[in-house]
């Protein structure tokens, strides 16, 4: 995606350097008017985990056994099999959310459709346009999971605290899945003619994105989620070829650039028996290439 987004942009910068002739201004099949758009194509996510303290787990490891050692001393228990039965029955899993473990972003299938308001002044054009679609693209997302008591018990139980054994801490992890719904959005364009049937483009502008993120259970099914909307700007560039002088066909590279979401309720979608540490904190952006078609009415 990276060579086909460099293309693009050398073919919008060559492009951007021929002047329009007389015949182009005047006689251009781009003319000022209302129409509708549609895009259809690709996105890929580009999701970042924001890392908080990287110590947390540990203490928490230590904390917990501590703890586990302060309870076994203050309880009786008729054997020692007994102690590790009311451990496991204590047991919680703890999902550090403080950083991720593994992150892979995934592409999917994108379509929008839109209204573009256009006017024409010689070889150059400015619009206005707005869209509306669905965003395919996700992420799945992996935490250091540990539960302490659980812990203790497979390296030895309660019998290896007493002995003064090293309890080591295992690599456990819990799956989310972080994925885009709809999305909608405001471009501004800023056109150039380079020949009565070619225009590119390109502009800033303002996308609200429709984002969900999923618990993957031990069967691999989501386990509930969480719902957000997110908003920042972003860039469009593109080229049109006009078919005629109401429908043309193109290009189009959207970016939407990286925004950052608490996602503070974590723990409603947690199982039952697990408990946050820490809250998620993920930084997205987009990448969209869409193939896309105009029609305008009423061209003038």
């Amino acid at each position: 995606m990276k060579k086909c987004f460099k293309l693009m942009v050398a073919f919008l910068l060559a492009g951007s350097t021929v002047k329009a002739t007389e015949e182009n201004k005047n006689c251009s099949m781009f003319q000022s008017g209302i129409g509708v758009t549609f895009g259809l194509g690709v996105s890929k996510a580009g999701v970042k985990a924001q890392e908080a303290d990287s110590e947390l787990m540990e203490d928490l490891v230590c904390e917990k056994i501590e703890g586990i050692r302060l309870l076994t001393a203050g309880r009786r228990f008729n054997s020692i099999r007994s102690l590790d039965l009311f451990l496991e029955n204590e047991s919680r899993d703890f999902v550090d959310f403080s950083s991720s473990s593994e992150i892979k972003n995934r592409s999917g299938f994108s379509w929008n459709l839109g209204v573009l308001a256009q006017k024409k002044m010689g070889a150059y054009t400015v619009g206005v346009r707005w869209i509306f679609g669905s965003n395919g693209s996700s992420a799945r997302i992996k935490y250091d999971t540990v539960n302490p008591f659980q812990m203790v018990l497979n390296q030895g139980g309660v019998r290896a605290l007493i002995n003064g054994v090293d309890i080591s801490v295992p690599e456990n992890s819990t799956v989310f899945v972080l994925k885009n719904k709809w999305c909608t959005s405001f471009i501004f364009e800023f056109g150039y003619l380079i020949t009565n049937r070619m225009q590119i483009f390109a502009g800033p502008g303002l996308y609200i994105q429709k984002q969900k993120l999923c618990c993957i259970n031990d069967s691999g099914k989501s386990s509930g989620g969480l719902s957000k909307t997110i908003c920042g700007p972003m860039v469009a560039l593109g080229a049109r070829y006009a078919l005629t002088q109401r429908i043309s066909v193109g290009m189009e590279y959207q970016h939407h650039f990286s925004k950052k979401t608490n996602w503070n309720r974590i723990s409603e979608i947690l199982p039952s028996r697990f408990e946050a540490l820490g809250t998620p904190s993920l930084r997205t952006s987009n990448n969209l290439f869409l193939i896309t078609m105009t029609y305008m009415f009423g061209a003038k």
